[in-house]
């Protein structure tokens, strides 16, 4: 991503080119790079984001008696920092750089789950297809 502050726009706001005829602002550009460097600096003092979201979901799961998965953990993270940017000062970036850090875990979570059960959804189909091509004895498989 280019760091050359482009011209103003109407809204009389710096911008940069992100891609050939793609622009954004600064402000943008500033809180979507502070949140990629928070999400990976967070790693090496609070350690992997899935583990710890995976341990507050367990926590949060049985404290509420329902089920709260891993994502639900950082969308209700992420609805937290809304939250502080509507009753506290909206002025602090902090609040909009965490949202996108929660935001991006969440969504990168959702995907690797969704492949996994892509995954899963494929095995049971070749198991259920070895069962067929055996004449269903799976233990043949």
């Amino acid at each position: 991503m280019a760091k050359k502050r482009g011209p103003r726009n109407g809204s009389g706001q710096h911008t940069i080119q992100v891609e050939k005829g793609k622009e954004m602002t600064t402000t943008n550009a500033h809180i979507l790079n502070e949140a990629i460097r928070v999400t990976a600096e967070r790693n090496s003092t609070h350690g992997s984001a899935e583990e710890q979201f995976s341990h507050c979901a367990n926590l949060w799961s049985s404290y509420l008696s329902i089920n709260i998965s891993p994502t639900d953990v950082c969308q209700l993270m992420a609805l937290l920092k809304m939250s502080r940017s509507k009753i506290g000062n909206p002025n602090v970036t902090d609040h909009y750089v965490d949202q996108c850090g929660y935001a991006a875990l969440a969504g990168r979570m959702a995907i690797d789950n969704r492949t996994n059960l892509t995954e899963l959804q494929q095995a049971v189909r070749d198991i259920a297809s070895a069962q067929y091509q055996t004449g269903g004895n799976a233990n043949e498989i």
